[in-house]
């Protein structure tokens, strides 16, 4: 392979490079395949605080558009919700 060779035409890999038995990223730090399984797996592993965090906030989510959902209907004739409820916030 030859060395600093681009991984593809593509914008999204554009910078990065292929060295010899290693990668070039763009912010020029060079990492070897061990690093960026390791990285990878690290991104896959959700600990249960961090399960437990995203499931409240999916409620917490859900609970808000009800709400808004709601108010709208009620709302309806009103100027304010017709500005609240767009259809480009919805």
């Amino acid at each position: 392979m030859a060395k600093g060779r681009e991984l593809s035409v593509s914008e999204d890999w554009e910078q990065f490079k292929m060295l010899y038995d290693s990668m070039e990223l763009p912010t020029g730090q060079v990492v070897r395949p061990q690093q960026i399984l390791a990285g990878i797996a690290l991104l896959g592993i959700q600990s249960e605080l961090e399960i437990k965090t995203s499931t409240h906030l999916l409620k917490l989510a859900r609970a808000l558009a009800k709400v808004r959902e709601r108010e709208c209907k009620v709302r309806k004739s009103s100027h304010q919700a017709a500005l609240m409820c767009s259809s480009n916030d919805v």
